[in-house]
């Protein structure tokens, strides 16, 4: 009787575990349009940031810091390489530059810097470490007085 007892018991304490673990496997699955660029991007950078992303494109596709970034119908996507695969992000886990980024990134000044993808990939740490684009002559007004992005240039209130 008692092994009746315990083999039940043993099953039963199975299939509850079998239940949870089930319930644990839920997943949901957010889609983004593919991109297909047929050929290395050209890249520019966003004054004031070390945001780079690509000029001739209509839509906001960013590289910073070794990924790719593209917010997509509500969320932000990352990927190690500009064709993809996407994965999307926690909002928390978006770096705050994108939230940062001055008004009117998109105009650039004249004779601003267009770097092909090969060398953003192989420069932009040493870039970043070096600070290359912080004493740039189209980078000046991009900055705010503490040296960090902050409002365009304009007119003092």
């Amino acid at each position: 009787m008692k092994n009746i007892f315990f083999s039940l018991l043993a099953g039963a304490m199975l299939l509850i575990s079998a239940t949870a673990r089930a319930g644990a496997d839920v997943s949901v699955t957010i889609s983004i349009p593919p991109i297909t660029i047929e050929s290395e991007p050209e890249l520019t950078y966003i004054p004031g940031t070390y945001v780079y992303f690509i000029p001739d494109r209509g839509d906001d596709f960013f590289f910073y810091q070794g990924y790719w970034w593209r917010p997509y119908n509500h969320h932000w996507y990352r990927a190690g390489f500009y064709n993809g695969p996407w994965v999307v992000i926690a909002p928390r886990l978006v770096p705050r530059p994108f939230l940062r980024l001055p008004r009117g990134w998109r105009t650039l000044p004249p004779g601003h810097a267009r770097l092909k993808w090969a060398e953003v990939k192989n420069g932009w740490k040493q870039w970043e470490r070096e600070k290359r684009w912080d004493n740039r002559p189209d980078n000046r007004g991009q900055q705010n007085g503490l040296g960090r992005p902050g409002k365009p240039h304009g007119k003092k209130r």
